[in-house]
């Protein structure tokens, strides 16, 4: 409970807290460890603002608020008292390690071309593992015969073992472990296990040589990160404040966990558990983790009843059981049909080069419209010069082109694995600009990442996370792996017993469904279809509810073959709109979501 005084200054602010957010504030007086479960859109920075506030105003206290960049600081610094100082973990261990190591982060880059010889490391090869070969198979025969021909090996260069030295050392940075072991050493998926252990074991003492060098007295360039892991190797306690806070804890890696779990004041962790989309680069999702008491904050402030009730079809697969609550003010649609090209304030694609596709596509479509394009522009301009090279004949060592021997073989490729919508996307491209490499890059070179005067931002749903714009659209390069052996055609009946038009007429002709009907289980009742006066764009309806079925996780497989990682993207996808969410993409996803949901009593 809130004692007067407290009510008091709550009832001084300007914003009014939420019960949930008066739970909030409640557990953070007592000065205790705790975390905060914030749904999308539910307001949890302005949570921590107003305990900021409730804690110096009443009990005199100072808070350290800590970000993932610099940018979600400074504005945060805005919002929150004067008590709070907000900073990154990056600038904490910046100001306590000596400048001549953080000062080599602005020394000049070295490639691993370069460093490989000084290592003393040297070509070799390495045995495919049977599963690989087998991939290997099914994408292009030509090659799996010249790869067996050469002992079903792989070529392993110099270059190639000194990347996987530093991806090492990357991720010795990233952990909390006192040394860098073979364990730091990246799982690849050509090569059996032993065989990798083997490898790891012979360039470790070379990663240990390696990361000497770099907090050593020389001129190597380091990263931020290790500065940041010289700083907590010597278990810093964070002093001069009362209390922390940790923002976006779902994304800490290793190191950073176990550097607040050994801070002797307490901490508030908050965020979204079902946010957690960084697990390729060591986050390890504190939130689910950490054994303390909790606090939910479930109503969305940013959207209406509908995205929430779509977002819970995808927390229901992920094991949740409390529902997101809808912003009964904000009137939010889901269009699950509708045009291709279509006017929005940003479209989401799940992958850098589905991003270019469609940034390609868009400005065709929408000549005189400004886009902004929030991606990896590095990554889709490797990937286009290794295409490149593949067509002109050369030797190609980018990942996801090096098992081909030709561009044909590509080609070959994506016309038997059409679901492969990556390779799909970028193929389609190549052939768009007639294989006219130097109108591609000349494309790629005009790109920009200024959002504040464009119409529209194209930008992949890790660059999205934390924005939110009034009207989406989901690409097209979402990969749902539904089961679609379940599918049994398209089925018509009479628009009037199903649809209620808007202005109440009534249309007696037979009407599609627009989705496929699936005899696995009946359709559901609670989801209509209604279309949108005056377009053919057709609006998806899904019931409210009060409480997510558990079950719906454990039956996962009978809807897709997606990992958890890939269903946290789409529910960060959807939650990024606020008034209308263009999603014909998942309109599938939606409606097997609620067949299962409305089958698991039967």
């Amino acid at each position: 409970m809130l004692d007067s005084q407290v009510l008091n200054t709550i009832a001084s602010l300007d914003t009014q807290p939420t019960s949930e957010q008066q739970t909030a504030i409640a557990k953070a007086i007592h000065l205790e460890s705790f975390k905060i479960m914030a749904y999308a859109g539910t307001g949890k920075t302005a949570t921590l603002s107003l305990i900021s506030h409730i804690l110096a105003d009443n009990l005199n206290k100072k808070g350290l608020y800590l970000a993932f960049n610099k940018a979600i600081a400074v504005e945060a610094q805005s919002r929150f008292n004067k008590n709070v100082t907000c900073r990154t973990f990056h600038s904490l261990a910046y100001s306590n390690v000596p400048r001549r190591l953080s000062s080599k982060c602005k020394n000049p880059r070295n490639f691993p071309k370069e460093l490989a010889p000084k290592y003393g490391l040297s070509d070799m090869r390495v045995p495919y593992s049977k599963s690989h070969l087998l991939t290997l198979k099914s994408r292009s025969e030509k090659k799996h015969k010249e790869v067996m021909r050469m002992g079903a090996t792989r070529y392993c260069s110099a270059v190639l073992q000194m990347q996987m030295i530093n991806d090492a050392v990357s991720n010795f940075c990233k952990s909390d472990s006192k040394k860098i072991s073979v364990e730091h050493f990246k799982k690849m998926d050509w090569i059996n296990v032993n065989d990798q252990l083997d490898m790891a074991k012979k360039l470790l003492p070379i990663a240990e040589k390696r990361w000497e060098d770099l907090i050593g007295h020389n001129e190597y360039n380091i990263s931020h990160d290790v500065y940041v892991k010289v700083w907590a190797l010597t278990e810093p306690q964070i002093k001069g404040f009362d209390y922390i806070m940790m923002d976006e804890s779902q994304d800490s890696d290793g190191l950073m966990s176990t550097l607040l779990k050994n801070q002797k004041c307490p901490v508030i962790y908050v965020g979204d558990a079902n946010q957690s989309i960084y697990g390729w680069r060591g986050a390890v999702n504190t939130l689910k983790e950490l054994e303390l008491p909790s606090v939910l904050l479930t109503k969305s402030f940013r959207f209406g009843e509908q995205i929430a009730a779509h977002a819970n079809q995808v927390l229901s697969l992920l094991g949740e059981t409390v529902p997101l609550v809808g912003n009964q003010k904000v009137d939010s649609k889901i269009i699950i049909d509708h045009e291709r090209a279509i006017k929005v304030d940003a479209i989401l694609c799940r992958t850098n080069k589905g991003a270019f596709y469609e940034f390609v596509y868009q400005i065709n479509a929408f000549p005189n419209r400004k886009f902004a394009f929030l991606a990896d522009i590095t990554e889709i301009k490797n990937w286009i010069a290794g295409a490149k090279g593949l067509i002109s004949g050369e030797k190609v060592y980018h990942q996801d082109l090096s098992c081909f021997a030709n561009w044909s073989e590509v080609i070959e490729y994506t016309e038997l694995n059409r679901a492969d919508n990556e390779f799909q996307s970028m193929v389609r491209l190549i052939d768009q600009f007639d294989q006219n490499f130097e109108e591609i890059f000349s494309v790629l070179d005009m790109i920009s990442t200024d959002v504040s005067t464009a119409d529209c931002v194209i930008c992949t749903v890790h660059k999205a996370k934390g924005l939110e714009w009034d009207n989406v659209a989901i690409s097209e390069d979402f990969e749902l792996s539904l089961m679609t052996d379940k599918f049994a055609g398209v089925g018509h009946q009479p628009i009037a017993n199903t649809i209620e038009l808007l202005d109440e007429k009534k249309v007696d002709e037979p009407q599609p469904i627009y989705l496929e009907n699936w005899d696995v289980m009946d359709f559901p009742s609670s989801m209509k279809l209604r279309p949108v006066i005056g377009t053919e764009m057709v609006e998806s309806r899904l019931p409210i509810l009060e409480v997510l079925d558990k079950r719906m996780s454990d039956q996962r497989s009978r809807i897709t073959e997606m990992p958890e990682e890939e269903l946290r993207l789409i529910y960060v996808a959807i939650t990024r709109a606020k008034k209308n969410l263009y999603a014909a993409n998942f309109s599938d996803f939606f409606i097997l979501l609620e067949k299962l949901r409305n089958d698991l009593d039967n």
